[in-house]
């Protein structure tokens, strides 16, 4: 190199230097994305522009398409282009190319991972637009994310092009707004999936049992979270088919739904159906003292079930009798969470001393009676029945005087206004 171009390199050098660096490694090329500014002026010209252009470069060594893709990405999109994303492609192409590598924690070879907020939608979709070059990579966490239609429509079809996808996160980043095929089409495309979590998306009932009608073809699934949505029937019936047929599941959100008697009916025949499920959670639905019944036959026969929640589901005294007949014949159990249900406390009682007296089968070592109305007097039932049972934790809200005396305060000054206004009418 002559001493005119060595000037002219040296420039070219302290020019692209002004940005922050990426961490650099003896296989990958040391560069630095190109600044943000003006992206408009240059949005027309694109199109025109060699791939190099969207890099600054400063070295002979070739640049690995995946730099100018996710560079060119976000200058269509007209977003920042994220160094620490730089960063992660630097680290994931040095690591695929040296085992040997130390100090690199789990890179894009393995998982992508975008939390609520942390790029916006455009951000979000030209990060993803660089999954495809990492085809092993088995993780993509996008929740909380409040993307748009048309990101997620891009989302999906960088996502279809991972073949060894094993865990998906789709949280709260409203599917709702996207047509059903587009999220079939992706559950097609991913049934190596072992975990998907697809809550908190405020899905239909039709859109729910359309994508749970695909998940019967999955073999490996063992765990799927389907709360916050709008379950209904029409789920309950494909959830139905769903367990069936899939033995490899073992974990099942279906929290804060519509899930509610005819349903509640029907997802218990399913869960008959069933012998691997260790942890369910129904929560938040409100199956009623019919689905409580349907649920307590079915654990007659659950033979892995270890964790089950039940709370807020309008359960009274006659649904709780229904769970504790099939409590009874229930030898695995370990959780029952019934917190938030309208249940006496005579009810309650009378639960307590059941698994006292009786029950000799059941294993239960946790009941989570909270937010419920007992009296300071029930920690005697407790300490009673621990006798019997020491290793039971029975978790539950004392009374609080001060909120009940207020209650009934109210319901006096209630009664009195009535009082008068028949008076006044007389």
């Amino acid at each position: 190199m002559d001493k005119s171009s060595a000037i002219v390199l040296e420039a070219i050098i302290e020019v692209c230097s002004e940005d922050t660096s990426v961490v650099s490694s003896p296989s990958v090329a040391v560069w630095t994305p190109c600044g943000s500014e003006n992206k408009e002026d240059k949005t027309a010209e694109s199109e025109k522009r060699d791939e190099t252009d969207y890099l600054c470069s400063p070295t002979p060594e070739p640049v690995p398409k995946v730099y100018f893709i996710y560079a060119k990405r976000c200058e269509q999109l007209k977003v920042n282009q994220s160094e620490k994303h730089f960063r992660s492609l630097t680290e994931s192409l040095a690591t695929s190319h040296q085992q040997d590598l130390i100090s690199v924690s789990r890179t894009l070879n393995d998982e992508l991972v975008v939390h609520h907020a942390t790029f916006g939608a455009c951000g979000t979709t030209a990060v993803c637009s660089t999954i495809p070059f990492f085809p092993e990579c088995s993780k993509v966490v996008l929740d909380g994310n409040n993307l748009t239609a048309w990101a997620i429509k891009s989302i999906v079809t960088y996502l279809c092009q991972l073949k060894h996808l094993s865990e998906l996160v789709l949280s709260s980043i409203n599917l709702n707004v996207i047509p059903e095929k587009i999220i079939v089409t992706l559950l097609v495309s991913t049934r190596t999936l072992k975990k998907l979590d697809i809550s908190g998306n405020r899905l239909n009932d039709k859109t729910a049992a359309s994508l749970l009608e695909q998940l019967i073809f999955y073999q490996n699934l063992e765990e799927l979270n389907l709360s916050k949505n709008l379950l209904g029937l029409q789920s309950c019936q494909a959830l139905e088919k769903l367990l069936g047929e899939t033995a490899s599941l073992k974990i099942l959100d279906c929290g804060w739904n519509e899930i509610r008697g005819p349903a509640a009916m029907v997802l218990a025949k399913g869960l008959k159906e069933n012998y691997g499920l260790q942890y369910l959670d129904i929560s938040w639905n409100g199956i009623g003292n019919n689905g409580a019944w349907a649920i307590g036959n079915w654990l007659k026969e659950a033979g892995q079930l270890l964790s089950l929640n039940l709370s807020s589901n309008r359960i009274e005294a006659i649904g709780l009798a229904g769970l504790f007949l099939g409590l009874a014949e229930n030898d695995v159990l370990r959780e029952l969470i019934l917190s938030r249900n309208p249940l006496s406390e005579t009810a309650v009682r009378e639960s307590l001393y059941a698994l006292a007296s009786g029950l000799s089968r059941s294993v239960l070592e946790t009941l989570d009676f909270q937010h419920i109305d007992l009296g300071f007097s029930f920690d005697q039932v407790v300490q009673e029945t621990k006798q019997f049972r020491p290793k039971l934790t029975c978790l539950w809200s004392p009374r609080d005087p001060h909120l009940f005396s207020k209650f009934n305060q109210m319901s006096v000054n209630v009664n009195l206004i009535g009082a008068n206004t028949l008076q006044m009418d007389f």
